[in-house]
């Protein structure tokens, strides 16, 4: 255990400090901070170490305090960690008065309440990239100052989150979950690390302050941050149970398993974060995955939980409950789809008898399109015959499609069922009905589509190797890519059919089929833009305009930005270059704020809301300078916005006359990017 305490008290000393550091930082960047210093001058120490809190009529309005700490903690840079603490504590403590009397732009909704902790969320991000990176280790000697803002930070912001709800005008369940942002994430990895620190004995308890972290972190990067912290104190990724012993009560309750933190995991692969996931752990029984390279990943969770929940299980009883190795169903559908009378082949639809019931379908198609995906990829096979992987990816479409067949040949059924009842009984009905279990809404599809999610996920990867030319894809052949991208195709355009027979509303269905692998879709089918694909159902720009709803916001942009990337570079754009493209290609590199709504009050990066707009084409918004810097240090190969940003000003805002030529237009940040001016 480190020697090191940990204090959640505020005394008067720290507001004198804080004030001292905002004279020293007002001097130094010639910054008027005068209305928080003297705000800051209010706070009186009493007898007892207490702390007498200024008056209501002492506060300035919200939007001038917001701008004095956001001033100040920038300046201040993290240079003093206990002054911007102490200023930004002092706008969490509300003037006491009823909400019927406060008016409506002093309330303090959870999206007021991030954008006051943008700045000191700007700090942690500093110090969890430097953890990431490794500059910040265990044993650096500031390691400690650096938890202690983290937990201070969590720690006074627990008990005011429940002041918060109030003055909020919100309900504690639309309140909380609007907290949840990126810097959740790093804030719960430093109270990790603060577990192995003792702490001085106050009314908030640490179990209380490492509960409130990991409830206002999304449970996916929880169940990351946790497995971070677990390989830093098993760096050999060998579990050692007399070291697990010796670890603090706190630092043990810590890695616990990650389902029982958060809920929502369960069933989901703590690798890549796919739901549904197929395989579970031999030894514990609990973690699930959903492939190889996910089960290596999760060695050290395995090892812990097996410790702490089962016992070793021998081998001959694991193949024994866990094999899955029966397509029989699969064979006998496929056998029957096509029919062959003399030379004509026909296909026709098997009567639902044929068809196993959904949910062995569902493990079944598992196996025999994961099966599949490891043939196509193998490179003995797919490098010397590249007809294979052609086949390989057809034959994963026809097996995702027999979801689609099974449903319909349910519906024959429940028809001539239908049918055959009234003409017995020579009355009306309601009309045919699909059992319950058999719907199909838009999370039903997600559910089916799971294993090519992972196939399209691992062909996304190896796409995305980064190569000599920036932008979308370098590490696979372009005839693997419009194979992929057929089946995307294919997968896709049967969504406006399927919409159709959900009985859900076109938004209740799209946002359902937001999935992690929704954006690799569309990258794939962005690919095969300008090649010949063969759908049955829409056009190529129909289907695109649906990709486009099934992915999330963000991911959408920055695969948009990835294809912009790729087709122009750095460079800035012509008309003439621009209008060269197709239609289809024109189509996809429309602004983002027209493509996802929501973008058009929230940061491109990251979902925030935003507070700046491009001053090029005035359309694309960000949040602060940290996702503006992050967008500008990844060049455009790994992100897309500012790229996006460009090819929007290519269409609205051009060069005048005076300073270049007429058909020469301006992508945002051109300079910046290093791009070749035309």
């Amino acid at each position: 255990m480190v020697n090191v305490s940990l204090s959640d008290r505020k005394p008067i000393s720290d507001f004198t400090t804080a004030v001292d550091v905002l004279l020293e930082t007002q001097n130094e960047l010639q910054v008027d901070l005068r209305v928080l210093i003297r705000l800051l001058q209010t706070f009186l120490g009493l007898e007892h170490a207490q702390v007498l809190y200024p008056r209501a009529s002492d506060y300035s309005s919200l939007s001038v305090l917001q701008q004095q700490i956001t001033l100040a903690i920038d300046s201040m840079g993290a240079k003093t960690l206990g002054g911007a603490v102490t200023s930004s504590g002092s706008r969490l403590h509300h003037p006491p008065a009823d909400l019927s009397l406060l008016p409506s732009a002093e309330l303090v909704d959870a999206g007021r309440r991030v954008e006051l902790l943008r700045p000191i969320d700007d700090i942690v991000h500093y110090y969890y990239e430097a953890l990431q990176k490794g500059t910040l280790t265990l044993a650096h000697p500031a390691l400690g100052d650096i938890v202690n803002f983290a937990y201070c930070m969590v720690s006074h912001h627990g008990p005011d989150q429940l002041q918060d709800v109030r003055v909020s005008g919100q309900s504690a369940p639309v309140f909380f979950p609007g907290l949840r942002r990126r810097a959740s994430r790093e804030l719960l990895a430093f109270v990790y690390l603060s577990t192995r620190y003792k702490a001085i004995p106050d009314a908030i308890s640490p179990s209380e302050v490492l509960q409130w972290a990991e409830s206002a972190t999304d449970p996916f990067f929880g169940a990351e941050e946790q497995g971070s912290f677990m390989r830093r104190l098993f760096p050999s990724k060998d579990f050692d149970p007399a070291q697990y012993r010796r670890l603090p009560a706190l630092t043990a309750h810590a890695l616990r398993s990650p389902y029982d933190v958060w809920p929502d995991l369960r069933g989901c692969c703590l690798g890549c974060g796919m739901a549904h996931a197929r395989y579970t752990c031999s030894l514990c029984g609990l973690m699930k995955y959903c492939s190889a390279g996910c089960q290596r990943s999760l060695q050290v969770y395995k090892a812990v939980a097996a410790t702490r929940f089962r016992p070793f299980e021998g081998s001959a009883a694991r193949r024994k409950r866990y094999k899955r190795d029966d397509l029989q169903f699969i064979i006998n559908v496929i056998d029957q789809i096509e029919v062959a009378e003399g030379s004509i082949v026909a296909t026709t639809l098997p009567p639902i008898d044929v068809f196993p019931s959904r949910e062995a379908l569902i493990q079944t198609t598992w196996l025999a399109i994961f099966g599949l995906s490891l043939f196509a990829s193998h490179t003995d096979i797919g490098a010397p015959v590249p007809q294979l992987f052609s086949r390989a990816m057809r034959s994963i479409n026809q097996v995702y499609s027999l979801n689609d067949m099974r449903f319909e040949a349910l519906g024959r059924k429940v028809w001539m069922e239908y049918i055959l009842g009234v003409k017995k009984s020579d009355s009306t009905s309601d009309g045919p009905r699909y059992p319950l279990e058999d719907l199909r809404c838009g999370w039903n599809i997600a559910e089916e589509l799971a294993p090519v999610d992972l196939v399209v996920s691992r062909m996304y990867q190896t796409w995305m190797k980064p190569g000599t030319h920036p932008g979308i894809g370098h590490g696979m052949h372009p005839d693997w890519v419009l194979n992929v991208s057929s089946v995307c195709l294919n997968i896709t355009s049967n969504f406006h059919r399927q919409l159709e027979k959900s009985g859900q509303s076109s938004q209740d269905f799209f946002s359902q089929l937001h999935r992690k692998a929704s954006h690799m879709y569309l990258a794939f089918i962005i690919a095969g833009l300008d090649h010949e694909a063969i759908s049955y159902n829409l056009t190529k720009r129909d289907v695109l305009l649906m990709a486009e709803r099934a992915t999330p916001p963000c991911a959408g942009a920055r695969v948009q930005g990835l294809f912009i990337v790729s087709l122009f570079g750095h460079a800035e754009v012509t008309r003439l270059t621009y209008r060269m493209k197709s239609q289809d290609v024109r189509t996809a590199m429309r602004p983002p704020t027209e493509i996802w709504p929501e973008l058009r009050d929230h940061c491109v990066w990251c979902l925030g809301k935003a507070t700046k707009v491009c001053a090029k084409c005035r359309r694309i918004r960000y949040c602060s300078r940290l996702c503006q810097r992050e967008r500008k240090g990844t060049g455009g190969t790994l992100t897309s916005p500012r790229l996006t940003a460009a090819s929007s000003a290519s269409r609205f805002r051009a060069i005048p006359a005076s300073s270049r030529r007429k058909d020469t237009v301006v992508p945002c940040d051109a300079g910046a990017a290093g791009g070749v001016h035309v």
